[in-house]
């Protein structure tokens, strides 16, 4: 990664009114095993998932949602989440 770039990484902690929350935050670079998703030419790296995350999210769908009381980054699609909350922070994972 080049010095001075961050990018975000998503892990997934257990916690939350669901059983599992998303947790968002800006990283300097990836770490061993990380899943890392790059730009549209693949060189800058945007978003760093950790392996045990990435099976909890695999196939999900994180995007930016600006709202009248809150903006930032949320997971808006998770196949593998049974349930969720109502603010969509933190889910159960299907078993």
């Amino acid at each position: 990664m080049a010095a001075g770039h961050t990018a975000l990484r998503l892990t997934v902690e257990a916690g939350g009114c669901s059983g599992f929350s998303y947790v968002f935050a800006m990283d300097t670079g990836p770490q061993k095993g990380d899943t890392v998703v790059g730009d549209e030419g693949g060189t800058t790296p945007l978003l760093m998932i950790d392996p045990v995350s990435l099976g909890l999210v695999r196939g999900g769908t994180v995007d930016f949602v600006s709202e009248l009381i809150k903006a930032g980054f949320e997971v808006t699609v998770n196949p593998n989440a049974d349930a969720g909350c109502g603010c969509g922070a933190s889910f159960t994972p299907k078993l």
